[in-house]
């Protein structure tokens, strides 16, 4: 739901959704879910703690691509699924213990827009 949130919004009005996704207004942050959103060319276009930031070569340390993978499989119209290691946000960073992260993505025009959740 979060993702189809956020996707809809990018369709209606980029600017304001990615204000919305980085400062984790509207409802589209439940405990530790949000939705992303990265440039085509790997700039995390709206994030609520990465904005601005070239995903392009975020590598998990589980050795997965993930920005890459991504940004090469996402298709709009189509949930695709990736799993891998990262930490949990923890305030305005990530927790040094890791957790493996199912985040399902789409293209959404010049973007891929995702969110995921934490597998225990």
């Amino acid at each position: 739901q979060i993702l189809a949130r956020a996707v809809n919004l990018v369709k209606a009005n980029e600017t304001v959704a990615f204000t919305m996704i980085t400062a984790q207004m509207g409802g589209l942050v439940t405990k530790d879910l949000y939705p992303f959103c990265t440039k085509l060319d790997g700039i995390m276009a709206a994030h609520p703690y990465s904005a601005g930031l070239d995903m392009g070569n975020f590598e998990s340390s589980d050795g997965k691509k993930v920005a890459k993978i991504m940004l090469k499989n996402a298709s709009v119209g189509k949930i695709s699924e990736i799993t891998y290691k990262i930490g949990r946000p923890s305030g305005a960073a990530l927790s040094s213990k890791e957790f493996k992260k199912t985040a399902l993505y789409t293209k959404v025009g010049n973007y891929v827009c995702a969110s995921g959740y934490y597998v225990k």
